[in-house]
């Protein structure tokens, strides 16, 4: 996957802490994706502790709040189309008043 990407080399004294993090990210990131790509029991292993994971109450919550922000979201996407389309149709009956002048 990742192998054909060509690294180069940084000197990590030159790196900010944030830099620091993203890279280890990405090399850990690329490191997971080569050895469930590599070791099919890796990648067996991976998905019963993410099935497990996914029935505890802690990612239950996760999901709770999750949910509760797209709600939210959503409620107020609604109310905004809803004054938009009142305010077209409020323009709509002006000019229309005006039409029939």
């Amino acid at each position: 996957m990742s192998a054909d990407i060509k690294t180069q080399k940084i000197r990590i004294k030159d790196l900010t802490e944030e830099e620091k993090k993203d890279r280890k990210r990405t090399l850990h990131r690329e490191y997971m994706a080569r050895r469930r790509a590599e070791d099919p029991e890796f990648l067996l292993k991976q998905r019963e502790y993410c099935k497990a994971y996914s029935k505890t109450e802690k990612n239950r919550e996760k999901q709770r709040e999750k949910e509760k922000g797209r709600s939210e979201y959503k409620h107020y996407w609604y109310l905004q189309k809803k004054s938009k389309i009142q305010e077209l149709e409020s323009k709509i009956v002006e000019l229309q008043a005006k039409i029939t002048e």
